[in-house]
């Protein structure tokens, strides 16, 4: 973690510089250092997947219940990346839309928990 922080600091005083010389190099660069340190953030999220599968083998829930977690999840950092993308572009209104259509995905993707959840209530009630 604290590379990504050494890392982000560094990038961000370049940027600085950068977009007071070079406005053109200032855009291509600020989105090299967001790719950059978007491939060294998935890297660590990967390990996690695997510990958490880990974990779900050994706990003997559900695969398809971790699945639409790791899916709602998943949705969620990609849908704040993109509208954190759009708004460095100046995007405001765009980045609005793309949070608004990443949690109507998330409810989407997380119906089958509900309909669970609503079977076992119903169950437990009778």
């Amino acid at each position: 973690m604290i590379k990504i922080l050494i890392f982000s600091l560094i990038l961000g005083i370049i940027l600085i510089v950068l977009k007071n010389v070079n406005y053109e190099f200032f855009v291509v660069a600020s989105v090299l250092s967001g790719i950059f340190i978007s491939i060294y953030v998935f890297k660590i999220v990967y390990e996690e997947v695997l510990f958490i599968k880990n974990l779900v083998n050994i706990s003997g829930v559900s695969t398809s219940i971790y699945k639409i977690i790791l899916k709602i999840v998943g949705i969620g950092y990609l849908t704040e990346f993109s509208s954190q993308t759009l708004n460095d572009f100046g995007l405001q209104s765009l980045s609005n839309k793309v949070i608004l259509a990443g949690k109507v995905n998330i409810i989407y993707v997380a119906l089958p928990i509900f309909s669970s959840l609503v079977s076992l209530i119903t169950s437990l009630c009778a």
